[in-house]
């Protein structure tokens, strides 16, 4: 799944024609300064151009997944793909939070692995991928509460009691802060004599990959 918005800027560095301003008119016309010409235009994204490159970027997995939106009491859905083999029946599900401009393709590499032996779910946050777009508080705080809000939600939607966060940059922030805010939710109890750790063998796949 792509992230947000996708930015197009003419060769001469200039916003494209049509291209529609930021809010706040950091693009709009009168705007001076270097940061107003570093700035990308954003346009609409196509969420069936979208929907598209997705579903040829997940036909790589070997595991069988499901994809579907999940509808959260403020009426934004969290579009969200789900492994759940066999013989991870009653174990503690993993789930994966993507980056900044990421989305759950952004995990095509390490989910069949990941997901071997026990349920995974991989949701785009709220503003990025597939998922809904909806109004954000403009202070940091209140957009880190609204996404930690979501995910919460998005948790009883799903049913899941205890879960296992693994968060990727932004989603890693994310991740930590959820903890902080729901620590009964975020790792299962863990035996003294049971090392606490989570081994990510495909990440060395995904580094020879970009090496290529």
């Amino acid at each position: 799944g792509g992230g947000g918005s996708a930015g197009a800027l003419s060769p001469a560095g200039r916003a494209a024609p049509g291209a529609v301003p930021l809010k706040g008119g950091v693009l709009g016309a009168g705007s001076r300064g270097w940061l107003s010409g570093w700035l990308p235009a954003w346009r609409p994204t196509s969420m069936s151009h979208l929907k598209n490159v997705e579903t040829r970027i997940l036909q790589c997995l070997q595991s069988q997944f499901v994809g579907r939106y999940v509808t959260l009491p403020s009426r934004a859905r969290l579009w969200t793909v789900s492994l759940c083999p066999e013989q991870g029946e009653g174990r503690t599900p993993l789930v994966l939070v993507h980056g900044f401009g990421g989305g759950v393709g952004l995990w095509v590499l390490n989910l069949d692995r990941l997901g071997a032996r026990r349920p995974l779910h991989a949701f785009d946050l709220l503003g990025f991928g597939r998922s809904s777009r909806p109004p954000f508080p403009n202070d940091a705080q209140g957009a880190e509460a609204e996404f930690v809000r979501s995910i919460e939600d998005w948790r009883r939607e799903m049913g899941i009691s205890t879960m296992i966060l693994l968060g990727h940059s932004l989603g890693g922030f994310l991740a930590a802060s959820y903890s902080l805010t729901y620590p009964e939710r975020h790792f299962p109890p863990c035996p003294a004599a049971q090392p606490r750790y989570l081994p990510l063998p495909a990440v060395s796949l995904q580094l020879i990959y970009l090496q290529r």
